[in-house]
Protein backbone atom coordinates (compact mmCIF):
# COMPACT_ATOMS: atom_id res chain seq x y z
CA UNK A 1 0.00 0.00 0.00
CA UNK A 2 1.44 3.35 -0.78
CA UNK A 3 0.89 6.51 0.92
CA UNK A 4 -1.34 8.83 -0.64
CA UNK A 5 -0.20 11.72 1.01
CA UNK A 6 -3.20 14.32 -0.38
CA UNK A 7 -6.17 12.05 1.30
CA UNK A 8 -3.93 11.78 4.40
CA UNK A 9 -4.43 15.68 4.51
CA UNK A 10 -7.37 15.86 3.90
CA UNK A 11 -8.51 13.12 6.48
CA UNK A 12 -6.01 15.22 9.16
CA UNK A 13 -8.34 18.35 8.56
CA UNK A 14 -11.48 16.07 9.05
CA UNK A 15 -9.67 14.98 12.10
CA UNK A 16 -8.57 18.04 13.95
CA UNK A 17 -10.99 20.99 13.94
CA UNK A 18 -9.96 24.22 14.24
CA UNK A 19 -11.69 24.37 18.13
CA UNK A 20 -9.48 20.99 19.01
CA UNK A 21 -5.90 22.83 17.79
CA UNK A 22 -6.97 25.60 19.95
CA UNK A 23 -7.88 24.11 23.30
CA UNK A 24 -4.71 21.95 22.39
CA UNK A 25 -2.29 25.30 22.37
CA UNK A 26 -4.23 26.36 24.95
CA UNK A 27 -3.37 23.38 27.13
CA UNK A 28 -0.02 22.90 26.13
CA UNK A 29 1.06 26.65 27.04
CA UNK A 30 -0.05 25.78 30.42
CA UNK A 31 1.44 22.60 30.70
CA UNK A 32 5.02 24.05 28.83
CA UNK A 33 4.46 27.26 31.79
CA UNK A 34 4.33 24.52 34.84
CA UNK A 35 7.50 22.97 32.85
CA UNK A 36 9.74 26.37 33.03
CA UNK A 37 9.02 26.30 36.23
CA UNK A 38 8.74 22.93 37.60
CA UNK A 39 11.91 21.84 35.62
CA UNK A 40 9.93 18.35 34.64
CA UNK A 41 9.21 18.61 31.15
CA UNK A 42 7.69 15.10 30.78
CA UNK A 43 3.51 16.07 30.93
CA UNK A 44 4.27 18.67 28.50
CA UNK A 45 6.06 16.31 26.45
CA UNK A 46 3.41 13.51 26.86
CA UNK A 47 0.83 16.19 26.00
CA UNK A 48 2.71 17.10 22.42
CA UNK A 49 3.05 13.38 21.26
CA UNK A 50 -0.32 12.65 22.00
CA UNK A 51 -1.45 14.65 18.92
CA UNK A 52 1.35 14.16 17.05
CA UNK A 53 1.14 10.39 17.57
CA UNK A 54 -1.75 10.98 15.60
CA UNK A 55 -0.61 12.92 12.74
CA UNK A 56 2.19 10.03 12.14
CA UNK A 57 0.14 7.50 12.27
CA UNK A 58 -3.21 9.07 10.22
CA UNK A 59 -0.94 11.59 7.87
CA UNK A 60 2.50 9.06 7.38
CA UNK A 61 0.63 5.73 8.21
CA UNK A 62 2.23 5.38 11.51
CA UNK A 63 6.31 6.49 10.53
CA UNK A 64 7.82 9.26 10.46
CA UNK A 65 11.36 8.63 9.27
CA UNK A 66 12.47 9.55 5.77
CA UNK A 67 14.90 7.33 4.00
CA UNK A 68 15.82 7.97 0.12
CA UNK A 69 14.52 4.61 -2.12
CA UNK A 70 17.39 2.45 -3.09
CA UNK A 71 16.08 1.74 -6.31
CA UNK A 72 13.16 3.83 -8.26
CA UNK A 73 9.98 3.32 -7.99
CA UNK A 74 10.37 1.76 -4.31
CA UNK A 75 7.46 2.34 -2.33
CA UNK A 76 7.99 4.45 1.07
CA UNK A 77 6.91 1.54 3.15
CA UNK A 78 9.47 -0.60 1.76
CA UNK A 79 12.42 1.72 1.74
CA UNK A 80 11.30 2.28 5.41
CA UNK A 81 10.70 -1.80 5.91
CA UNK A 82 14.66 -2.01 4.41
CA UNK A 83 15.97 0.35 6.51
CA UNK A 84 14.49 -1.07 10.02
CA UNK A 85 15.97 -4.61 8.83
CA UNK A 86 18.92 -2.84 8.46
CA UNK A 87 18.61 -1.73 11.70
CA UNK A 88 18.49 -5.13 12.93
CA UNK A 89 20.89 -6.10 11.25
CA UNK A 90 23.63 -3.65 12.18
CA UNK A 91 22.27 -4.40 15.87
CA UNK A 92 22.89 -8.16 15.57
CA UNK A 93 19.29 -8.97 16.84
CA UNK A 94 18.70 -12.43 16.80
CA UNK A 95 17.14 -14.51 19.58
CA UNK A 96 18.01 -14.70 22.67
CA UNK A 97 19.20 -10.90 22.34
CA UNK A 98 17.22 -7.96 24.09
CA UNK A 99 16.81 -4.99 22.39
CA UNK A 100 15.21 -1.33 23.85
CA UNK A 101 13.32 0.63 21.42
CA UNK A 102 12.98 4.20 23.31
CA UNK A 103 10.96 6.44 21.52
CA UNK A 104 9.04 3.64 19.66
CA UNK A 105 5.52 5.66 18.99
CA UNK A 106 3.36 3.10 17.75
CA UNK A 107 5.68 0.57 16.99
CA UNK A 108 6.69 0.14 13.48
CA UNK A 109 10.24 -0.40 13.64
CA UNK A 110 9.63 -3.47 15.74
CA UNK A 111 7.31 -4.56 13.66
CA UNK A 112 9.11 -4.80 10.78
CA UNK A 113 12.28 -6.61 12.81
CA UNK A 114 10.23 -8.71 14.23
CA UNK A 115 11.15 -11.82 12.28
CA UNK A 116 14.60 -11.15 14.00
CA UNK A 117 13.34 -13.20 17.46
CA UNK A 118 14.98 -11.00 19.61
CA UNK A 119 13.14 -9.81 22.53
CA UNK A 120 12.54 -6.16 21.55
CA UNK A 121 10.72 -3.82 24.46
CA UNK A 122 9.44 -0.53 23.00
CA UNK A 123 8.73 2.88 24.98
CA UNK A 124 6.49 5.84 24.29
CA UNK A 125 6.05 8.73 26.22
CA UNK A 126 2.08 9.44 24.85
CA UNK A 127 -0.28 6.96 26.63
CA UNK A 128 -2.34 7.00 23.03
CA UNK A 129 0.29 5.21 21.41
CA UNK A 130 0.61 2.25 24.05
Amino acid sequence: MSIDLTRNFFRLLVHFRRQDLELFVEEHDKLFGTAKQTNNHGPVTSHYYSVMSTVIDEYFNGNFHFVPPEKDGLKLEDALRILHKKIGQCLKLEAGKTCVDIGCGIGGVIVDIEDTEAEITGVTIAPNEV
